[in-house]
């Protein structure tokens, strides 16, 4: 499943309390952990990953990865399997 979010419908740039906010539903709802990974694996896609707290902040709300734009050919695909 694949979400774009945006502040507002012609934002470019996607509002990191939104993205927040849908992981933690996600979480309230699928939070099986059995100590390795979560039953459902999230990974966030992020302009912004280079921002450390940021990043910090969703692997501890429960991203299982955070990958930061440009995407590099081949990581996506290596980070789901």
């Amino acid at each position: 499943m694949t979400f774009k979010l945006r502040g507002a419908p012609d934002a470019i740039k996607g509002h990191v309390e939104h993205g927040k906010s849908l992981l933690r539903s996600i979480r309230s709802k699928y939070g099986e952990h059995n100590g390795n990974c979560f039953a459902l694996p999230v990974l966030i896609i992020s302009g912004f990953a280079r921002e450390a707290d940021s990043a910090v902040e969703v692997m501890k709300d429960g991203a299982s990865d955070v990958i930061q734009k440009p995407l590099k050919s081949g990581l996506v695909s290596d980070r789901i399997r």
